[in-house]
């Protein structure tokens, strides 16, 4: 009998970066129009993802953020195990990495919290994985 092995010899790891960032929803923008409520939301760095925390007495609902093309509307993570201050959105991830997103909050009046990723490798691991192709790897084993 003859048994093959495929290994797969190492597995690259990625860093995340985190930046967490406080936004003040201003007084009275409820009584402007739509497109008068829509906020550009811009980190420092290039973000892969985001995830968007509010209070407990405030709702996601018709609340959403425009990336690049992209109209996602915020939902609440139902998997949170800690909801005792607050409520956060499921993690959105982006097709690219974006430096910027517009915020249109609909109900929420208070703070809103947001927690920028970049989930992307780093330029070092980028270089490696260029220039070093995937090698697999068979054994052959014989049982008699």
């Amino acid at each position: 009998m003859v048994l093959l092995v495929i290994c797969y010899p190492g597995k690259e790891v990625f860093a995340q970066y985190v930046k967490r960032m406080e936004f003040k929803i201003p007084s009275g923008y409820e009584t402007k129009s739509t497109n008068d409520s829509i906020f550009l939301i811009s980190p420092e760095f290039p973000m892969t993802g985001v995830v968007v925390k509010i209070d407990t007495s405030a709702s996601f609902i018709n609340s959403y953020i425009i990336a690049a093309s992209d109209t996602i509307f915020l939902r609440a993570n139902e998997h949170s195990t800690d909801t005792s201050s607050y409520i956060s959105s499921n993690l959105i991830v982006f097709k690219n990495k974006l430096t910027e997103f517009r915020f249109y909050p609909s109900a929420i009046d208070k703070e809103v919290e947001f927690l920028f990723i970049n989930a992307s490798p780093s330029k070092k691991i980028l270089r490696k994985t260029g220039r070093k192709k995937k090698r697999w790897r068979l054994f052959r084993t014989r049982n008699d």
